[in-house]
């Protein structure tokens, strides 16, 4: 089913967060170079939340740069993570390899445990996003074996793993491991950590033919991620709980949900997402016989579409 493939996709590439880090942090004691090089970076999280992801990459080089040349390596592999993690979202495999060795010879040298940690739990996303899911587990095993030699207890790394284990059709494993997850993620206050671990628990009761499990689950991430205020999750979420309650033939409460998926996709800029929003809402007011209804959202569809396409030739003629 595509749309569970999208949900899929688009949570894997967009549950990771760039890291901010404090590489520089007492402008008192850093060098110039040092505070260039955190401003650069933080700039380069601002682009990256906003969507920005070319001006995201063109600011986390810099940084990189900045902090290579006075040797700052905790910056360094802040900003190698960060690359390689942006190259994720952007599609470039190849690329977050690259940055990703480097990262790793570097953590090793400088024995940076922690650094380390996300490095592994990095390729463990890249295998994940690639179809690996066995190399997955190797990667977030490793990530979590360092963590329990520090003593951390990563939420983050646990939905990982969980993640890779019901690709891997391990779904017992797969809930046992959910359920450390968010009881450590709701007792650290971790939203973002929350809303995955309810993501993932929803994608292992779709995976087990339970829609209704799913269904719960995926209504909790939401409430999570209304909460904070993320756009891009509160449509990932509307979308797959409007298509079980399509599916399940809730069709009232897939008219609620597919109109607020219209609402925050639209008011986001994520018009692809409300295109396929209007195209459900057409098709169930059709099969309902509200004609009308059906006509507004096509005439909303057509408005929607035209818009666009003025964007792209204003675009085209700058």
């Amino acid at each position: 089913m595509s749309w569970i493939y999208y949900i899929r996709m688009t949570a894997a590439c967009a549950v990771f967060f760039v890291l901010t880090g404090c590489a520089a942090a007492d402008k008192k004691e850093a060098s110039p170079l040092q505070v260039k090089g955190s401003e650069m970076r933080a700039a380069g999280v601002v682009a990256y939340g906003s969507g920005d992801y070319a001006r995201a990459q063109t600011l986390l080089v810099e940084a990189l740069r900045l902090d290579r040349s006075v040797d700052n390596r905790k910056g360094e592999l802040i900003d190698l993570i960060n690359l390689a993690r942006l190259s994720l979202v952007m599609d470039d495999g190849a690329g977050a390899q690259a940055w990703l060795a480097d990262a790793i010879s570097l953590a090793t040298v400088a024995k940076d445990d922690a650094g380390l940690s996300q490095v592994y739990a990095t390729l463990a996303r890249a295998d994940y996003i690639s179809g690996r899911p066995d190399d997955a587990l190797k990667h977030i095993g490793a990530a979590l074996a360092i963590d329990a030699s520090t003593g951390v207890k990563s939420g983050a790394n646990l939905n990982l793993k969980a993640e890779a284990l019901i690709a891997s059709g391990m779904y017992e494993q797969a809930s046992a491991v959910l359920k450390d997850a968010l009881k450590i993620n709701l007792d650290a206050g971790d939203v973002l950590e929350t809303s995955n671990t309810y993501r993932a628990m929803a994608e292992a009761g779709l995976a087990q033919g339970s829609d209704a499990a799913a269904l719960d689950y995926y209504k909790k991430a939401y409430e999570v991620s209304r909460e904070s205020g993320n756009s891009a999750r509160l449509v990932r979420d509307l979308t797959a709980i409007s298509a079980i309650e399509i599916k399940t033939g809730r069709n009232v409460e897939a008219l609620f949900s597919l109109k607020r998926l219209y609402a925050v996709a639209s008011a986001s800029g994520m018009m692809k997402e409300a295109a396929y929003a209007l195209d459900r809402l057409v098709s169930l007011n059709e099969a309902a016989g509200s004609a009308e209804q059906a006509d507004f959202y096509r005439n909303l569809k057509a408005d929607l579409l035209q818009a666009k396409t003025g964007e792209k030739k204003e675009d085209g003629g700058r």
